[in-house]
């Protein structure tokens, strides 16, 4: 992460990924005879049982939570067709590559030494 947040290039990555796991899921659903929401349904339990039943390392956790509000996201959109899912899936990729390029954290040396040059002064 650079020092203030993060890049376009960081959030399109994570946009990517994403996109991945909706392709993902969409070739399952066709592949089961599945509806999209009912894919949605059942991956959201698959990750949430996977989740609690296994003992996972903090990476899978974040990756499985990070799919998870994704999928929910999609899912709280109510897709009935592949159109109405790929219009889900672009909309919410762009609002939460929005919410990561949102993430402005201040560098605490500058901040430091602000403090530090206001109580010399």
């Amino acid at each position: 992460m650079p020092p203030s947040g993060y890049s376009q290039g960081q959030a399109d990555s994570i946009r990517n990924f994403l996109i991945s796991c909706a392709e993902a899921l969409h070739t399952e659903a066709n592949q089961n005879g599945e509806t999209l929401m009912r894919a949605l349904d059942r991956e959201l339990s698959d990750i949430i049982f996977y989740s609690e039943s296994k003992k996972i390392v903090e990476t899978q956790f974040a990756t499985l939570q990070l799919t998870l509000l994704f999928y929910q996201k999609i899912k709280d959109q109510t897709p009935k067709n592949s159109d109405e899912f790929w219009r889900a899936v672009e909309r919410t990729t762009t609002s939460m590559c929005s919410e990561i390029l949102a993430v402005k954290i201040p560098q605490r040396v500058d901040r430091l030494a602000r403090e530090f040059d206001a109580s010399v002064s």
